[in-house]
């Protein structure tokens, strides 16, 4: 009757082992996964920065000129593109 104590000791420390390596695992994938969310939002804070400061630093008539010489220099690709962004805001306001 001792050993089948001892057994169900060993099962238990068998089982206790166990759930601390997976608990390890899991702390260990969180912190990956936490350090991967805070460089993304990082890169993302990076470049609302860059977007803003292209705001700040060009007014509209230079952005109105800009716009012109690319569809001047692209209508092909531009009517393309707009058509596709017209296909899906019309997709995403029917639903």
């Amino acid at each position: 009757m001792v050993e089948e104590n001892g057994n169900g000791n060993n099962k238990k420390e068998s089982k206790s082992k166990q759930l601390l390596e997976m608990q390890e695992n899991l702390m260990e994938k969180l912190d990956q996964a936490m350090v991967c969310t805070a460089e993304r939002i990082d890169k993302t804070a990076d470049k609302m920065k860059d977007t803003a400061k292209f705001f700040r630093e060009t007014n509209s008539e230079k952005l109105k000129s800009e716009s012109g010489e690319l569809i001047k220099k692209y209508p092909k690709h531009i009517l393309a593109g707009v058509a596709i962004i017209g296909f899906l805001l019309g997709k995403l306001l029917s639903r």
